[in-house]
Parts: structure tokens; sequence; C-alpha cells
């Protein structure tokens, strides 16, 4: 950003694009031997894992039976399945604490990514 003083004179550098202005005329850091291989957007070049595409994420149904509701939750959302409908007892009692009972899939069993499964407690 240029700066004006009382006198009139100018200092500093305007943006003209859309990159960050690092001020004075002052280059942006690049990445050098001390970097560790680190760029500033983000990503790092040395790693040697491929990108998984999403469709090759399969949700493998865990065995949920006499797991408590949040250990559920938790371990479908590991298995990369989501909580589909879940069927409650008519009356709860105030500390009773929920257990699934059954399960719509069998355990271990090989569904798409994100695969709604339901549970009975």
């Amino acid at each position: 950003m240029a700066c004006t003083t009382f006198d009139g004179t100018t200092f500093g550098s305007t943006v003209t694009s859309p990159q960050l202005d690092w001020g004075g005329g002052i280059p942006a850091p690049t990445p050098g031997p001390g970097s560790f291989g680190h760029h500033l957007d983000g990503h790092h070049p040395t790693s040697t894992t491929p990108a998984v595409a999403a469709s090759a994420i399969l949700c493998v149904a865990p065995n949920l039976i006499h797991m408590t509701l949040a250990k559920a939750e938790h371990a479908l959302r590991a298995a990369h399945c989501r909580l589909g409908k879940m069927r409650k007892p008519k009356y709860v009692g105030r500390h009773h604490v929920l257990h699934v009972t059954a399960q719509s899939v069998r355990a271990h069993s090989r569904h798409r990514h994100n695969y709604l499964l339901n549970i009975w407690v």
C-alpha cells in the first residue's frame, strides 16, 4: 500500500494483483533449504502418498452391537459410514444409557462411501 507523508512524498508500493502486499518493496518469502519442503500454499511437495479419490474410499460397516450411542456414532464416522434411521424405545428412563441392539447390515460388509446404516437401540 502506498503511503503519503504530510509533505507530499509517497513511499511503499501499490498492490495491482490479488497477491499479498509485503510492504515497502520487500519480496515475498520463498521456500529455501531450511523450509523443509513446505510451500506458501500449504502443500508438502516431498510427500509420496498418492491422492485417493473419494469413490475409492469404502464404508466398511463396524460391529456396533452392545456399543453406546456415542461410541457407535464415532465408530461410524471412523468407518466412513453415516447414521441412518435410529429406532429408539418408546419410553426411555432418565438415566438409562442407550446401547445398540441391532444394525441393518452385517458387520465388516463393504458399501459405498457415506453409506447410511440403520440401528436399533
